[in-house]
């Protein structure tokens, strides 16, 4: 699954159409690895390479380095990262774009 919800209705049509495929899955586990992917997009885009990896962990996000050393995490005020998707799909993605983009500007994560 490559795609990336934008929101609820994706997540929905996405959803329905692994089931179509005989792959079913849940609404939990799309939005999941959507917003992993989305960070991992993130963050391969600002390094201008896949130097680092996120790792998406209920209401954290850890961000390895090439040696699977954890060099930073962001979190959510939610329970979970997918109970904030779910109440506000935009906005998530958006606060996960600015949290990675300070940690970058404040090289907290950096090459």
């Amino acid at each position: 699954m490559n795609n990336i919800p934008e929101d609820m209705e994706q997540v929905t049509k996405m959803v329905q159409a692994a089931a179509d495929a005989g792959h079913p899955t849940t609404a939990e586990d799309v939005i999941s690895q959507g917003l992993r992917q989305s960070a991992q997009d993130y963050l391969d885009e600002a390094t201008e390479g896949s130097y680092f990896t996120a790792h998406l962990d209920g209401s954290r996000i850890t961000i390895s380095d090439m040696n699977g050393e954890q060099v930073a995490d962001i979190s959510t005020d939610q329970a979970s990262y997918v109970d904030a998707f779910k109440a506000d799909a935009r906005g998530t993605i958006t606060a996960i774009d600015n949290a990675l983009r300070h940690l970058i500007d404040t090289h907290k994560i950096a090459l």
